[in-house]
């Protein structure tokens, strides 16, 4: 595997599976510079995956809040002033988003 790339420092920035003109060097699977970037790159990687979870949370959350509101199980006026002005925030949002989207040829989305 491991093809790599390093700065001006000698420190691994990147590493791939093929090799590249980016990432011409390649090491053992067990080099200790390979073991120790991957170390040092892995609270990043969980970091990602967790806000990427939460995320994904969040947005489950506000599905089944929308759905316990829409069978009147749960009053929008029930929950805590906070919670209605970020909804109303996040609604806002969302709705000028579409309107902005909507609005480019192809309705091609930003990246």
């Amino acid at each position: 595997m491991p093809y790599i790339a390093r700065d001006a420092d000698g420190h691994i920035v990147a590493v791939s599976r093929k090799p590249n003109p980016k990432m011409p060097e390649y090491l053992p699977e067990d080099h200790p510079d390979l073991k120790a970037a991957l170390d040092n790159a892995r609270p990043q990687i969980v970091k990602k995956e967790l806000d990427e979870v939460e995320r994904k949370l969040g947005r489950l959350a506000e599905d089944l809040l929308q759905i316990l509101i829409t069978k009147n199980i749960v009053l929008f006026t029930d929950l805590p002033v906070d919670t209605q002005d970020l909804i109303y925030q996040r609604n806002k949002l969302a709705s000028e988003y579409n309107k902005l989207i909507s609005q480019k040829p192809n309705n091609a989305t930003p990246e």
